[in-house]
């Protein structure tokens, strides 16, 4: 008995709204059956705004941050308090969690079961799972991709790029499975990650963890500004951080799959509305194929320059340049290469994949891809760029705070210079 109490306050308090939320739920179905009625029997005028229509809204918004607040309770990752105090325990990642598990356990799929039996007849069998289960993934994918989990990431949102297709399969056969299935593998895929994740604890030690912890309290270090000189104005990441080719293999495939998906969905809804393609309707989706690489290479072109700019002004300003001759700046200007790269190359490979007898799913795979490597294949790194660039750093502190004494602090006194003629 005190065990079935326990495992039902530790359940409660990783749901610390569900009560609340499931009075809610049994007041809306009040309401909107007493409106229905009001409106049928008194006035006698037919209800023609569909039954539990806002109980059907609010039951999926409900699973939907049910599903957030039950990876992100209890989960040392995103509550840093709970986090720096294992770090003062025996706990180990060998034993459970004291405040409970992440991982999903017997009560939750009871729950998740109960929201499925009592939607509305009308709804899709998937529709709570979806919600519940695509946000508590969503969450998870985010923890394991800061820890290193890099594989079992962009295997999760490749596989979550199916999601849409199997809908769509859902909704005009009438084929439910396949949207049980792929829910079913990316959370059991992100379950398994998490454990690689907590095992790998505590992860201030881990070269991956690229972010400050969600919901942390701590104060971050103060920035010193009034230090002079002043080596860089970036945090930490922004001059250690590496892709690896195998990064940029999973990005390349990740963002040309994704593309291909979207086309192909695009060409079933388009063979299931009106059955075979008319010209018009392939030039619509050709060009989404061709469109799709274009708009990928614009943006990761302008993302590169972005990201490379800020605080990185060049030497010499462009009529600096034509009064001195010096048109070219290589140690400077080889960060417009990989924009310039990106953006041919997208542009390119559009044009030549168009005149290809390729499948147009594929032609936006390949298309996506060329761009999304070449941006995060091509040198300089970030950090190579922000340590040894050839730029004119364009930040500074106030001139009264370029001394290690801050405002308010007075200078030690120093006897004055003088200068001795020879």
């Amino acid at each position: 008995m005190n065990h079935l109490r326990q495992v039902t306050n530790r359940f409660l308090r990783q749901h610390p709204f569900l009560l609340g939320y499931l009075v809610f739920l049994l007041l809306v179905i009040v309401v909107e059956t007493f409106c229905a009625h009001v409106v049928t029997q008194w006035y006698g005028v037919p209800w023609t705004g569909g039954y539990l229509v806002a109980y059907r809204f609010f039951l999926l918004l409900g699973f939907f941050f049910l599903g957030i607040s039950r990876a992100v309770q209890g989960n040392p990752a995103y509550q840093d308090e709970y986090r720096q105090w294992l770090l003062t325990t025996p706990w180990s990642p060998e034993k459970p969690l004291p405040l409970g598990p992440v991982r999903l356990t017997v009560l939750d799929l009871v729950l998740l079961l109960v929201g499925t039996v009592v939607r509305p007849v009308d709804s899709a069998p998937w529709a709570v799972a979806l919600a519940f289960l695509g946000t508590y993934s969503g969450v998870l994918i985010a923890t394991n991709y800061r820890s290193g989990q890099d594989g079992a990431t962009f295997f999760c949102i490749t596989t979550a790029s199916l999601l849409p297709l199997a809908i769509f399969y859902s909704i005009t056969d009438s084929i439910d499975w396949p949207v049980f299935a792929l829910l079913f593998v990316i959370t059991a895929v992100c379950q398994w990650a998490w454990l690689r994740t907590l095992n790998s604890f505590p992860w201030e030690n881990l070269p991956g963890w690229k972010f400050q912890f969600l919901g942390s309290k701590t104060k971050r270090p103060e920035r010193r500004d009034n230090l002079w000189p002043r080596v860089h104005p970036w945090e930490e990441f922004d001059v250690q951080t590496q892709v690896t080719p195998r990064q940029i293999l999973y990005l390349a495939c990740l963002w040309g799959w994704v593309a291909a998906m979207t086309v192909f969905t695009i060409q079933e809804t388009i063979k299931s509305a009106v059955g075979d393609y008319s010209e018009e309707e392939f030039a619509l989706v050709a060009s989404l194929a061709w469109g799709i690489p274009l708009v990928a290479a614009v943006t990761l072109a302008l993302m590169r320059f972005i990201r490379y700019r800020p605080h990185c002004s060049p030497p010499l300003s462009l009529w600096a340049r034509l009064r001195t001759g010096r048109w070219l700046l290589s140690k400077h200007d080889h960060v417009y290469t990989a924009p310039l790269a990106v953006l041919l190359g997208g542009l390119m490979g559009a044009g030549v994949l168009a005149l290809l007898p390729f499948h147009l799913a594929l032609e936006a795979f390949i298309g996506t891809a060329i761009p999304t490597a070449l941006a995060f294949g091509l040198g300089p790194s970030l950090a190579e760029w922000r340590l040894t660039g050839g730029y004119r750093m364009s930040v500074a502190p106030p001139t009264e705070n370029r001394t290690q004494w801050g405002k308010g602090i007075e200078q030690p006194s120093r006897p004055p210079m003088s200068v001795h003629s020879q």
